[in-house]
């Protein structure tokens, strides 16, 4: 709520700033706003004005870097969430029960990750395409929202080191993704027993761009 509003007032400066700016200096306004406030916005008028453009320029730049690299991104992993994460999540779950045919099966989630930029050279890791064994593990919004810095979590590991990240929270070997975590993901982090988090690379003009 409190965002939209300030996404409101932002969108007013923007689109009622200038022509105000403008109505503010004819004389008939002295009678509505005083003469000294007048005199201010008279003698402010370019700086208010070039104030007015800044702020919607950023807004433009924003909203053009804080988005993932491409659409077709995420279409080239349709195919693999629909034909793949099925199938993973059932041969995982046969493969433990042959184990351990006395135990129950543990309950598994699975996402993908895209690099997603915030502005400019401010990467992040975001979830774009999940799936889980059982209804109620489904991945929260505030999960599904949060972006991960390099470094951060069993993901940011595995993106910064470039190599497969192993966290298990009931092992000291693997335990150590936990510390870089930031406090606002303890509300869903605390609850996840183990995750393996394996980097993705695409071939793009004989380089390596990473997931």
């Amino acid at each position: 709520m409190k965002k939209k509003l300030i996404e409101l007032v932002i969108d007013l400066i923007l689109f009622s700033g200038i022509p105000l700016i403008k109505a503010a200096e004819l004389p008939s306004a002295e009678n509505y706003i005083g003469s000294e406030f007048q005199k201010f916005i008279s003698d402010n008028d370019l700086f208010l004005v070039c104030s007015i453009v800044f702020i919607f320029l950023l807004k433009r730049i924003i909203a053009i870097f804080d988005k993932p690299l491409g659409i077709e991104t995420i279409d080239e992993f349709n195919k693999i969430i629909t034909a793949i994460f099925t199938d993973i999540i059932r041969e995982y779950s046969h493969k433990v029960a042959e184990i351990s045919s006395t135990q129950a099966v543990p309950s598994i989630r699975i996402n993908i990750m895209l690099k997603t930029k915030r502005f400019f050279f401010l990467n992040r890791m975001k979830i774009y395409y999940f799936s889980s064994s059982v209804k109620k593990l489904h991945f929260q919004e505030l999960e599904l929202e949060y972006k991960w810095e390099k470094g951060e979590g069993a993901c940011g590991t595995a993106w910064k080191n470039r190599r497969i990240c192993i966290y298990d929270k009931k092992s000291e070997t693997f335990k150590s993704p936990a510390k870089t975590l930031n406090s606002k993901v303890k509300p869903f982090s605390d609850k996840i027993g183990s995750v393996i988090s394996i980097p993705i690379w695409s071939m793009e003009k004989n380089q390596f761009s990473e997931y």
